[in-house]
């Protein structure tokens, strides 16, 4: 049974890491974020406190059967830190709704905040994409 998705943003941290790219397989219905770095929150404990036995050096936050993704502004490029995400359920808890809030440009060239939106069912971490 998959977890929770605010339950597993509970057991990691990701306050000063960015976003190094994006994957958006259409075909397996998957969205996925590889983070420079991905930590764990020590078993036990609710805030991360500098733990790092567990990193996860340029993994992946994958959202399985999405359904929709959007960025704001229009045409922006997340490329900097994450500063929050929130999920939002929706659909009687059978989808939820993913808002990643992250440093990037607009089209224009201009530093921004950019939001992600995905609308995905289960969201996984994994150390390299796969995708199956």
């Amino acid at each position: 049974m998959a977890i929770n998705p605010n339950e597993l943003l509970k057991t990691i941290y990701l306050g000063d890491r960015c976003i190094k790219k994006i994957i958006i397989d259409g075909f397996n219905e998957k969205i996925a974020i590889q983070c420079d770095l991905i930590s764990r929150v020590q078993p036990g404990n609710l805030t991360w406190y500098f733990y790092d036995k567990e990193d996860i050096e340029n993994g992946f936050l994958v959202f399985n059967c999405a359904k929709a993704i959007k960025t704001s502004p229009l045409g922006a490029i997340a490329d900097d830190y994450i500063s929050s995400i929130n999920i939002t359920p929706i659909n009687y808890n059978k989808h939820y709704l993913a808002q990643i809030f992250v440093g990037g440009y607009d089209n224009k060239g201009h530093r921004c905040e950019v939001i992600i939106e995905i609308e995905f069912s289960e969201l996984l971490i994994q150390k390299t994409y796969d995708e199956s």
